[in-house]
């Protein structure tokens, strides 16, 4: 792909840089995506990636394995009430596929601990059902603030101003 980009022709930005681990509490959150994946022992575990729906972290991501085909009990024990959780909270209760646990509001109780190699990392403890009302599309429409289908959009409040030159 050809990219004819100069920039020294570009003021510079002060776009924030802080994507440390989030503090301890609870989220708002969806799975966006699903991955199986292979640990470097050679173990199949289900790769979770989740995204913060609101609050001052609010498009942040999470991530949380799943050791559902461990070779050890104890391990798939702990990923099977895991994923039990995630049913209950999304109220997918027999899943085909990992693609349906996708884009419904659940809540995550989440915390922070320091890893030596890696510093500050996020751990999630605990899914919770999400207590708002309405469909999940409906949920999370309405937290993103999108319209209702037939609704026109709410253009009174002031567009959003931002440093991007586009």
């Amino acid at each position: 792909m050809e990219l004819n980009f100069d920039a020294t022709q570009i003021e510079g930005a002060d776009i924030p840089q802080d994507f440390g681990a989030l503090p301890d509490g609870k989220y708002l959150v969806h799975i966006v995506e699903t991955e199986e994946r292979m640990s470097n022992s050679g173990n199949k575990y289900l790769n979770l990636q989740l995204q913060v729906l609101e609050g001052n972290y609010k498009n942040r991501y999470l991530f949380d394995i799943i050791n559902l085909w461990h070779p050890k009990e104890n391990v798939r024990d702990i990923a099977n009430q895991t994923m039990a959780s995630i049913c209950r909270a999304t109220n997918v209760l027999k899943p085909s596929t990992s693609e349906e646990l996708h884009h419904k509001p659940l809540m995550a109780v989440v915390s922070c601990e320091n890893d030596e190699q890696y510093g500050d990392q996020n751990r999630i403890k605990k899914y919770l059902p999400n207590q708002t009302s309405g469909t999940p599309k409906e949920q999370i429409d309405g937290i993103l603030g999108l319209p209702k289908r037939g609704e026109e959009p709410d253009n009174s409040s002031e567009p959003v101003k931002d440093d991007i030159p586009f």
